[in-house]
């Protein structure tokens, strides 16, 4: 995970290891890892982010819907560092589903917590964003 970081030089035996749970195609990834050796010194600063440092990288590469080394980053960099998020979703969970709302459906209480863990706006100022841009104006009769 450390060779993710871009602090120090990117070996290929790193991306050997990282590759071989992902069935990457292996010749594209170094043609990618090629492009990286190129670019890493221009456009990598050490005082950005891991992924702000990553964006830069493959704003470099050719565009390539397809690109392994893509793959392989995005993988490795959405891995979780801990279980709070997990454990905060099983906490709201549990207050949803109390014995009052024992019957709620699970795609009731999927949307439930997809709307609480996603959305930050009031109930207002959702009404309003959804005046302005969603829904059509009525005719009043």
């Amino acid at each position: 995970m450390a060779v993710l970081s871009l602090d120090n030089d990117v070996k290929w035996s790193d991306f050997e290891t990282l590759v071989t749970a992902l069935c990457i195609e292996i010749d594209k990834l170094y043609d990618d890892y090629r492009v990286l050796q190129q670019s890493r010194g221009e456009t990598v600063s050490k005082e950005k982010e891991i992924d702000q440092g990553w964006v830069e990288v493959f704003r470099q590469m050719p565009e390539s819907g397809d690109s392994p080394m893509l793959k392989l980053v995005s993988f490795a960099l959405s891995i979780p560092v801990s279980n709070a998020y997990c454990e905060r979703v099983f906490s709201l969970m549990a207050q949803l589903w109390s014995k009052a709302r024992n019957r709620l459906s699970d795609s009731v209480v999927k949307a439930e917590l997809q709307v609480q863990l996603n959305f930050n706006m009031s109930c207002a100022d959702f009404q309003e964003f959804l005046k302005k841009n969603c829904l059509e104006p009525q005719e009043s009769s």
